[in-house]
């Protein structure tokens, strides 16, 4: 499948867990042609790394994190404006719950037809759900930061243990809808 200008990320281990399945996943993905950065657990460093991606440059970006708590995918439906972490980063920061951007909406609510992607892509047997946000921590940092830049855009979450040949080939279909190839 020819691809367009695609970006996936991941995001690096933190707190107790030793491997994050996103970063993983970037790895595999990555000795597969697509086009993955892994992203540090770090509000400190995050926005430095968005920035040189130069987001608005792709046509679609999906985003992947670690919810460990999970046995579901989640695409995740809302990007907050909020910030609260209930455990340190890799920095040893916790932020204080506050808005991510006075200047933006409390919210972007992404538009994209998530609950028929979790029906059309039953057969590849993930375990799929939509959720209603990504959270208040990093990964709902990331999304909200992103959307500002490019709406074109979804965040996954993962729970620990996951088929990564699957979720290849959920990403290929994707693709494939969203740019009706």
């Amino acid at each position: 499948m020819k691809h367009k200008n695609i970006l996936l990320t991941g995001f690096e281990p933190f707190a107790d867990f030793e491997v994050n399945p996103s970063a993983e996943l970037m790895k595999f993905l990555g000795q597969r042609g697509f086009q993955t950065a892994v992203l540090p657990v770090s509000y400190s460093l995050i926005d430095s790394k968005i920035s040189s991606l130069n987001l608005e440059s792709y046509d679609f970006i999906f985003l992947f994190g670690l919810a460990a708590g999970r046995s579901n995918i989640s695409f995740e439906r809302v990007a907050l404006n909020w910030i609260e972490g209930k455990i340190k980063d890799n920095s040893g920061q916790k932020p204080f719950p506050h808005l991510i951007d006075t200047t933006q909406p409390a919210a972007f609510i992404n538009q994209l037809p998530l609950d028929q992607w979790v029906i059309d892509s039953t057969d590849l047997d993930l375990n799929l759900q939509v959720s209603t946000d990504a959270g208040a921590y990093l990964c709902n940092y990331l999304y909200f930061q992103v959307m500002k830049k490019n709406t074109n855009c979804i965040f996954i979450h993962l729970p620990g243990e996951n088929d990564f040949a699957k979720i290849e080939k959920l990403i290929e279909r994707l693709i494939a809808h969203l740019f009706h190839e």
